[in-house]
């Protein structure tokens, strides 16, 4: 296998690029939530520590078990083990990239800070984008047997 040499990821572009990696990068940090790999933000009443110290043995095996799992989850992964590490850091540390509720299926999603056009998640993208495709389908089987069978006529 043929490992990609040089700098880690460093582009928070990549997470929400289009709507297949920004549902990915989503799910990824829903199983780092799950597992709970992530900080709460520092604030006021906000006394909460972290489930694992991060820096342990504990918590690389943790952030292993939860990349395990959004893979299991999914059939084709994008995201690498590097792109992986790379979120949760950025999750944990800046502000750039959050979690925002979705006002249609009420689902949490990760949005870019500065990108302020969609305001839909992905799962609601996806879902459209599916319920069009499974109608172009219905449709066009039953167009092309109606007009060959009118020629054949």
């Amino acid at each position: 296998m043929k490992r990609h040499r040089g700098k880690s990821p460093r582009q928070i572009a990549y997470f929400v690029r289009n709507t297949r990696s920004q549902f990915e990068s989503s799910l990824l940090a829903s199983a780092f939530a799950a597992f709970g790999l992530l900080h709460p933000k520092r604030g006021p009443g906000s006394e909460k520590r972290p489930a694992v110290k991060p820096g342990t043995v504990e918590f690389g095996r943790m952030f292993c078990d939860a990349y395990e799992t959004h893979q299991q989850l999914l059939n084709h992964t994008t995201l690498s083990f590097e792109h992986a590490w790379f979120l949760l850091s950025l999750l944990n540390r800046s502000g750039d990239l959050h979690a925002v509720r979705c006002r249609r299926c009420d689902s949490y999603y990760l949005r870019d800070k500065f990108n302020i056009c969609r305001d839909t998640c992905p799962t609601c993208r996806l879902r459209r984008a599916r319920i069009r495709c499974a109608g172009l389908r219905r449709r066009r089987p039953c167009s092309r047997v109606r007009s060959r069978a009118m020629r054949a006529d």
